[in-house]
């Protein structure tokens, strides 16, 4: 009996490492299984520019040429193909099918089958590859305006199929530009500039600012009611069609980045920028400043407002319901 004791205890150790060797390379574990897809929509993403053409379809552009294309109302999104992988600073769009993206090293792309596929434009003037357009706007059912560095103003009248430089090459960036009845353009860049045009472009004429703030977004919700909005907090009005500006008493210090037409029945005025507030401003000209959620100084570059929420981009994707709450869009 000791005998077969002995002899039991001195394979045990082999009988082990038999075991081992069998289940390391016989069997095969099975782990649980692991979605590792790659988010569309990360914390680290920045996005730029946003377009809402119809209720449920969004499209938004942003940080390292990333383009993305939601068509019901940002519960999923689709990330599209373009020819270029540098930062988009503006989105535009005519409708769900035809819209313009432009950003930094003079990018132009233009689509019209919803994205499926983008084209680059091309014979745009140039200032060399750092230059940066850095808004387009919509001004009719064929025509859409891009302003940046340099004195970029470009326009197509086509739908984006040719374009055209109406600005002259100099050393200022024009951030945003706004298309008024009779051919007149106006708009704001570096330094508090404004600039106005009563011919579509062909002359321009400076207009006194009361700021030195560079301003960073336009607007107007007639022809001759307008507001833009700038660094350091910077609010300027006018009632004659761009032709003066006054200051108007801003609620914050803070940089602001965009500025859009309340819809019917409420705010006239809707503004973003730094430290996540939301300025409002009254037809009679009051404006106030809060923040948009508790606890959140996440920046924002550009506000849409629809009957759904305000639509934000910035260092958030999302939509302030009307409810007040905040729905971050993944």
């Amino acid at each position: 009996m000791n005998r077969l004791k002995k002899w039991a205890a001195s394979i045990a150790p082999l009988a082990i490492i038999a075991g081992l060797l069998y289940a390391g390379l016989f069997i095969k574990p099975v782990a649980p299984a692991t979605d590792l897809s790659t988010a569309l929509i990360s914390y680290r993403d920045a996005f730029y520019g946003i377009a809402v053409p119809e209720p449920r379809v969004l499209w938004a552009v942003g940080r390292d040429g990333k383009l993305l294309r939601s068509e019901d109302a940002g519960v999923q999104w689709a990330q599209q193909a373009i020819p270029s992988l540098v930062n988009l600073q503006s989105i535009a769009a005519w409708d769900a099918q035809h819209a313009v993206v432009v950003g930094n090293a003079t990018t132009v792309l233009v689509t019209s089958d919803g994205g499926r596929q983008w084209r680059a434009a091309s014979g745009l003037p140039s200032a060399g590859e750092s230059q940066k357009l850095i808004r387009a706007r919509i001004a009719s059912p064929t025509q859409a305006l891009v302003v940046g560095e340099f004195g970029a103003v470009f326009v197509t009248d086509d739908g984006g199929a040719t374009w055209r430089a109406i600005g002259k090459s100099e050393d200022v960036a024009w951030h945003d530009i706004a298309a008024l009845p009779e051919r007149v353009l106006v708009a704001v860049g570096e330094f508090g500039r404004i600039q106005r045009s009563t011919d579509g472009g062909a002359t321009w004429s400076a207009v006194p600012s009361p700021v030195k703030s560079t301003l960073t977004a336009l607007r107007f919700r007639d022809a001759d009611h307008g507001v833009a909005v700038g660094l350091e907090g910077a609010v300027l009005t006018t009632a004659d069609g761009g032709r003066s500006w006054q200051p108007a008493a801003s609620p914050t210090k803070e940089h602001l980045f965009d500025v859009a037409a309340g819809l019917p029945g409420g705010d006239a005025w809707l503004a973003v920028g730094d430290k996540g507030l939301l300025l409002r401003g009254s037809s009679e000209g009051r404006w106030s400043a809060a923040r948009m959620e508790a606890g959140s100084y996440a920046w924002h570059t550009q506000i849409v407002p629809t009957e759904a929420g305000l639509y934000l981009a910035g260092a958030q994707l999302a939509r302030l319901g009307p409810n007040g709450q905040m729905n971050r869009f993944r």
